[in-house]
């Protein structure tokens, strides 16, 4: 087994395997169209790829032996590496955007303690490459930790996206396993996208993303003083990010109001939230393929019954977890064909010429 890869790019212009400079101007490693130059490899490999070694749980084990190879350390994932996961069977890259004190990084360490405790929304788990990222996240929530309250470390301002992932799969007699990649962009990535277009424009992920969930953060809407900004700055991303076309006519949208606890009960917070959304809804609902409004409490400083442990995150998890919708099928029975018959004169009889107007 050779202990070098080469740079790839899925762009043939690009001559990053040559040169080491990416096309678009990003280390190799963090840009979307990044690949590993991987014909050199191990004869076992070779040989395993000419008896037809696929199917899950192989696809499972050369994504696994790939990271080990690399010593990954089971932190959270590259683009890169997170693409070798998406390649070897169906996957969901969904980003989590808002600003710092939001609860991104709160909301994907609770859908992983969600299965701590058993199946989660008619799903197990089944596996993960970023245990330890996980766990280091999570602790600060944990008794262990020593804290008084829960908390979630901050998330860094990375060169490029981060990624966590979990692997699921359904509790039905046709289980099919589902890889989840969750990223989480900084509150830094998040402001400077609002406020340059040119910092917008770096975010060139954002158009493979299947989802793009932006965090409303409750804790500010429960404030007079502070809602109307945070709804701003809501707004002011969204519309950044269309202009910079990383986000378009394809894009989904999750617009999710996080801290739902301490806006449930609040009528004017409410009222506003209310207003608010439907605004957002028609200014940009046209302008991209899915826009959906969620409350959320993962992590509730007082659980209620009226908001529980991991309010609303079963409502996200199955959205995104969702089969992607087919396109309609466009029924077009074709005439039975004549003995004999050429396939110009089928043509002729499948498609007549159309009549002048």
């Amino acid at each position: 087994m050779t202990s070098e890869r080469q740079h790839a790019c899925s762009q043939a212009q690009c001559k990053v395997g040559e040169t080491g400079s990416c096309l678009e101007g990003f280390t190799p490693e963090e840009c979307s169209h990044h690949q590993w130059n991987l014909e050199e490899q191990a004869e076992g490999d070779a040989t395993d790829a000419q008896l037809g070694g696929e199917g899950p749980d192989a696809a499972e084990a050369e994504v696994a032996e790939t990271l080990v190879r690399d010593l990954h350390h089971g932190d959270a994932l590259t683009l890169s590496e997170a693409s070798v996961i998406s390649v070897s069977g169906p996957s969901r890259l969904i980003v989590l955007a808002g600003d710092r004190d939001s609860g991104k990084t709160t909301v994907i360490t609770s859908l992983y303690e969600q299965f701590l405790g058993g199946p989660f929304c008619n799903l197990q788990f089944a596996g993960s490459l970023t245990l330890p990222g996980f766990e280091q996240r999570a602790f600060h929530a944990r008794m262990d930790s020593g804290r008084e309250r829960a908390d979630t470390p901050r998330t860094p301002t990375p060169a490029g996206l981060k990624v966590l992932h979990l692997c699921l799969v359904a509790e039905d007699s046709d289980p099919r396993r589902l890889h989840m990649l969750f990223g989480d962009l900084s509150g830094e990535w998040y402001r400077l996208s609002r406020e340059s277009l040119a910092d917008a424009s770096e975010l060139q992920f954002l158009r493979h993303t299947d989802r793009l969930c932006l965090l409303v953060n409750g804790e500010k809407l429960a404030s007079p003083r502070e809602r109307l900004g945070e709804i701003d700055e809501v707004q002011g991303t969204l519309r950044s990010l269309l202009e910079a076309q990383v986000l378009g006519s394809q894009s989904r949208i999750d617009v999710v109001c996080s801290k739902w606890d301490l806006v449930h009960g609040n009528d004017a917070a409410v009222g506003f939230l209310e207003h608010e959304f439907d605004e957002i809804r028609a200014a940009f609902e046209d302008d991209v393929r899915e826009l959906h409004f969620d409350r959320i409490a993962a992590r509730p400083a007082q659980v209620t019954t009226a908001v529980p442990h991991g309010f609303g995150l079963d409502v996200l998890l199955e959205r995104w977890v969702s089969p992607e919708p087919r396109m309609r099928r466009i029924e077009n029975p074709l005439p039975m064909t004549q003995p004999g018959e050429r396939e110009c004169a089928r043509f002729a009889r499948r498609y007549p010429l159309r009549k002048p107007s």
